[in-house]
C-alpha cells in the first residue's frame, strides 16, 4: 500500500489513486473490513478475507481503523467481535473458568463457545460440543500389620485405593468390615479417608478368638467407581 496519512483524520490514508492496491497478508484467521471513500461519499465498502486484494479508486481515502492486521489500530480484538467465551452445562457435571474446563462428575457435559458482535460483524453463531464423562475405575487392596493377633489387641489395617488412570487417590471414604465366615453378615469395624498417598487406615481389635475375613470398601464418587479389597486375620486368646 502506498499513500499519505491525513493530517486531520487519524487512521485515514490518501491513496495516489488509479493503480494503487491494498493487499491483506495471508495467514490471518480473522475476516477484515476495508472501507474506501471518494470525497465525502462511500464509494466501496468491501469485506475482505486474508489474501484478498482490492483495487482503490481515483482520489480515494482508505479508513485504516478497520485494518488491524496492518498495525494501524490497536483494538484488533474488538474489531472482530470480541473474545470467544465458553459456558458449560450442567454445573453438576462440568464447569468452566476462562478456557479451563473442570469435570465434576460423570455424565454428559455440553460446552458452548460464543462471540459477541461489533459495528461490522454480527454475533457469531454459538457452537456446542458434548463430552461424555465416564467414571474412572478404582482398585482397592487391603493389608494387615500382622497375620495373627491376640484378642483385644489393636492391629493396623491399611487400604490402598488406586485409580485406573494411575497415581494415588486422596479424599476417598473407605469402610472396613469383618466377619467369621463367608455365610455371615459383614460387621463394620471402622471408617477412614484416604490421604495424599491414597491410603486409609484403622486400628480395630476383636473380643473373640476366631479366623476373621476382612474387607475394605471404597464408596466411590461422582468421578470414581466403588471397589473392594479383602484379607484375613487370625485372633487368638
Amino acid at each position: 500500500f502506498s499513500g499519505a496519512q491525513s493530517a486531520g483524520q487519524a487512521g485515514t490514508f490518501f491513496t495516489g489513486g488509479g493503480t494503487d492496491t491494498i493487499t491483506l497478508a495471508a495467514g490471518h484467521t480473522a475476516t477484515n473490513r476495508i472501507e474506501l471513500f471518494a470525497g465525502n461519499a462511500t464509494n466501496i465498502a468491501a469485506a475482505l478475507t486474508p489474501g484478498s486484494v482490492v483495487a482503490s479508486v481515483a482520489g480515494s481515502i482508505v479508513n485504516a481503523y478497520d485494518v488491524p492486521q496492518l498495525g494501524w489500530w490497536g483494538q484488533a480484538t474488538a474489531q472482530f467481535g470480541g473474545p470467544v467465551t465458553f459456558t458449560a452445562t450442567p454445573s453438576t457435571v462440568c464447569t468452566v473458568s476462562g478456557t479451563t474446563l473442570r469435570l465434576v462428575s460423570s455424565g454428559t457435559c455440553s460446552v458452548t463457545a460464543g462471540q459477541s458482535g461489533s459495528a461490522y460483524f454480527a454475533i457469531a453463531t454459538p457452537m456446542t460440543r458434548t463430552i461424555s464423562i465416564a467414571k474412572v475405575a478404582t482398585s482397592t487392596s487391603l493389608a494387615s500389620s500382622t497375620a495373627s493377633v491376640r484378642i483385644r489387641t489393636a492391629v493396623t489395617l491399611s487400604a490402598t485405593v488406586t485409580p485406573a488412570s494411575g497415581g494415588s487417590l486422596a479424599g476417598m471414604t473407605v469402610k472396613f468390615f469383618s466377619r467369621t465366615s463367608s455365610a455371615s453378615a459383614w460387621t463394620q469395624i471402622g471408617s477412614a479417608v484416604t490421604g495424599a498417598s491414597g491410603v486409609a487406615q484403622v486400628k480395630p481389635s476383636w473380643s473373640g478368638a476366631a479366623a476373621y475375613f476382612l474387607m475394605a470398601e471404597v464408596q466411590g464418587s461422582g468421578l470414581y467407581t466403588a471397589s473392594q479389597g479383602t484379607s484375613q486375620i487370625t485372633v487368638t486368646r
